[in-house]
């Protein structure tokens, strides 16, 4: 239901990168629990696994990882969680992930239209704050207390507070970021040989 370009700038934008500029499946944030190219959070992937149609939700029903209850049992947790390497658990959870976070940001009130490249910065903004904090974002601005903490989880600690007290205000400082991150980074027009090998 997305494009193959706006995924791939996720992608792009998420993994690290090999020498060769390839995207490195075991990529991994040192400062959290994100991994693999869509840099998943544990806890986002687990939940995730446990709502009922996305690709994940199949895969651990079928795999018998989920309890009565669609919980994802503890012994299964870690085979799971592995599977954030996998590069088609990876796309296919991209893939669910943006379309329930864009879904969520219109029901919130926002209205993108279909601009491809509008559509590519709102599922990376949901993909990277989570959607109640890419609706706060987009409506009006994250807490000082959020955006400080967030901007020290991407850049790391003595960076943060460097832009914090270049621009005297966290809020300020992890939105020029994040602004400035998405301008570099989220480009689906990089991709559109993607786009007609996957129409053709």
């Amino acid at each position: 239901g997305l494009p193959a370009t706006t995924l791939a700038a996720i992608v792009d934008a998420e993994a690290a990168k090999r020498p060769d500029g390839s995207w490195n499946l075991m990529s991994r944030n040192p400062r959290s629990s994100a991994a693999g190219l869509g840099q998943f959070l544990s806890g986002t992937w687990i939940g995730m696994a446990q709502q009922p149609g996305n690709w994940l939700n199949d895969v651990a029903r079928q795999k018998g990882w989920l309890d009565s209850n669609g919980r994802v049992a503890p012994a299964a947790r870690g085979s799971l969680l592995a599977l954030r390497y996998d590069a088609t658990a990876s796309i296919n959870s991209i893939a669910d992930y943006a379309r329930s976070n864009i879904a969520t940001i219109r029901r919130a009130g926002i209205r993108p239209g279909n601009d491809p490249q509008v559509l590519a910065n709102m599922a990376y903004l949901g993909h990277h704050l989570g959607p109640g904090d890419a609706i706060r974002y987009l409506k009006g601005g994250l807490s000082e207390s959020r955006a400080a903490h967030l901007l020290k989880a991407q850049v790391g600690s003595a960076q943060a507070l460097e832009k914090i007290n270049r621009t005297g205000d966290a809020a300020v400082a992890h939105r020029d970021w994040l602004n400035g991150y998405i301008a570099r980074k989220i480009r689906p027009d990089r991709f559109a040989g993607l786009q007609q090998a996957s129409t053709s």
